[in-house]
């Protein structure tokens, strides 16, 4: 297993911007786990001949990370940038699914593809994950089920009559204040 989280703890600053460091565990790929030196972000780096094709990326952006290309002599690197430093352990996981399901493929190509498609997965993950938390109206349903869990527990009703009353899984007199 390729433990790409322990690449870029062992990265050192050398004066350049990006530092990379092959990994080697995937020697037929031209793959790089590096670090921006400046802030601190990881990225994930597949170098490729320019004469593979690779759609356009505008798709491919979601929470925390930005996926890109960069054309460098003769071949295109595909680059995956981690914009949110709270995120480098999820990021971790991402990149070490990208390297776990390259390892086995055979050319460039089916790299980029596999690589492009394991993106996809954890895009629909990103994007199902309310980072922003609930909604003011969602906060005020809250709010009102606290309250009313609240009456119901100190107006001498059982925690479970309390609980069906909540769920509405019997009927009870809860809201009568008499007592009869």
């Amino acid at each position: 297993m390729i433990n790409v989280k322990s690449i870029w703890d062992n990265q050192k600053p050398t004066g350049d911007v990006i530092i990379k460091t092959r990994i080697d565990e995937i020697s037929h790929l031209n793959c790089f786990a590096a670090t921006n030196h400046i802030t601190g972000q990881h990225l994930y780096i597949m170098s490729v001949s320019n004469s593979v094709s690779i759609p356009e990326l505008k798709n491919y952006r979601f929470k925390g990370v930005e996926v890109f290309t960069i054309e460098v002599g003769n071949n295109i690197e595909l680059n995956i940038y981690l914009l949110d430093s709270d995120l480098k352990d999820i990021f971790s996981l991402f990149i070490q699914n990208v390297l776990e399901d390259i390892e086995k493929s055979i050319t460039e190509n089916e790299a980029v593809t596999i690589t492009l498609n394991v993106i996809s997965k954890w895009k629909k993950l990103f994007d199902k994950i309310n980072f922003a938390g609930l909604s003011l109206e969602k906060q005020k349903g809250l709010i009102g089920e606290l309250l009313f869990l609240n009456y119901l527990l100190n107006h001498e009703k059982t925690p479970a009559n309390t609980l069906n009353a909540w769920t509405s899984t019997k009927v009870y007199p809860i809201l009568s204040t008499k007592k009869q």
